[in-house]
């Protein structure tokens, strides 16, 4: 997953992929990590989404976003936003968004192209 430089991992359609830390709830000091892939087509963005990385609270899975940045502090105690322009979020047992993201919500938020981004917050 290097780049051909070796400085940068890239993710298998030659967006850039890194992890990086973040906070598990407010006032935490990175407690928590994400996973973000960047530059996915539409078919890979929909079928990144829609996977159901964790359904229960168990799973350490916190929230998963469509074009939505790094899921920060703002996703903390997260309920999940259905599409808006092209970000979406969902979070196990939200009561707006649940995980497995449904289809129509990723559909609304994975733009035709080669520019979406699929971010996973995990504890």
């Amino acid at each position: 997953m290097w780049n051909t430089a070796g400085t940068a991992l890239e993710n298998a359609f030659g967006g850039s992929a890194g992890i990086y830390h973040g906070t598990k709830k407010s006032g935490d000091s990175n407690k928590a990590f994400f996973i973000v892939l960047s530059s996915l087509p539409e078919e890979a963005c929909m079928a990144l989404a829609t996977y159901d990385w964790g359904s229960g609270s168990s799973s350490g899975l916190i929230a998963i976003g469509i074009n939505s940045g790094s899921l920060g502090d703002s996703f903390v105690g997260c309920t999940g936003k259905a599409a808006s322009g092209n970000a979406a979020t969902a979070c196990p047992n939200g009561t707006t968004v649940s995980v497995p993201m449904p289809v129509n919500v990723a559909a609304s938020a994975c733009t035709t192209g080669e520019d979406n981004s699929i971010s996973l917050k995990f504890y």
